[in-house]
């Protein structure tokens, strides 16, 4: 299963903390992402705002949602740039191997389809529920 996160609204953040405090939000990212999944699994900056992860021996969208649920709560908690409190959300995007796709290009642009539909429809990670993967 292969999960594809972007970040909202992080342009207006970068404009107005710099590129240095930007950088030091998507370091955060990436470590609450590393946090939250399994040994098995594999989070990685995608580029930008963009982040990947690869959820192995999952199948079903249902058998994620532990996963799904700890990267929401982890993403949607307040973060820390210069003693700044910055908020963030993020959409999010999920493909299935092999209902969504057969290869890694596959699953990616599902993934990335299903993110901008999240996307289009103002649901971000912090008020994503089961019922939206």
């Amino acid at each position: 299963m292969l999960l594809f996160l972007d970040l909202n609204g992080f342009k207006a953040i970068n404009d107005s903390l710099g590129h240095v405090e930007a950088d030091r939000l998507l370091q955060q990212v990436g470590g609450r992402l590393t946090s939250c999944i399994r040994r098995s699994d594999t989070a990685c900056r995608f580029g930008g705002d963009e982040f990947v992860v690869l959820l192995t021996g999952i199948e079903r969208r249902n058998q994620a949602m532990a996963v799904i649920n700890t990267v929401i709560v982890e993403l949607a908690a307040p973060y820390q740039i210069d003693g700044i409190p910055v908020s963030m959300t993020a959409s999010l995007g999920v493909a299935t191997f092999p209902a969504d796709g057969q290869n890694y290009h596959e699953l990616l642009q599902a993934a990335d389809a299903t993110m901008y539909r999240d996307k289009a429809s103002c649901c971000t990670v912090s008020a994503l529920g089961p019922e939206a993967v």
